[in-house]
């Protein structure tokens, strides 16, 4: 983890409504970066918190392709704890929020 704080972690996340709000699911879908160039093999984590933020109800998780990309889908809206794991090392995490039926666009540059 160390040898990547040096680094500059780019993931671009697109929140992505994969269904009709009746159903009130969407995704996370996006592109690991390190330096700009793809992360391939990292892997990416969803996990959806209660709603006071005291403890996981579930989890999704994903692997990075070869150009950096990953999807999760289908998520229900709610809090979650994103986090991304190469090589065993947590490098990077956040709390995202996932409630509109509209797309949503983060960008996050991590050193």
């Amino acid at each position: 983890m160390r040898s990547l704080r040096n680094c500059a972690l780019l993931i671009n996340f697109l929140l992505v409504l994969a269904i009709p709000a009746r159903a009130q699911t969407s995704g996370i879908s996006g592109i690991v970066r390190v330096q700009h160039r793809a992360l391939a093999s990292a892997g990416v984590s969803a996990y959806l918190l209660s709603p006071d933020g005291s403890r996981t109800v579930g989890q999704w998780a994903t692997v990075s392709a070869g150009d950096g990309s990953f999807t999760l889908r289908p998520l229900p809206f709610g809090s979650y704890a994103l986090i991304v794991r190469y090589q065993g090392k947590i490098i990077y995490q956040a709390k995202i929020q996932i409630n509109a039926a509209a797309g949503q666009q983060l960008s996050i540059d991590v050193t």
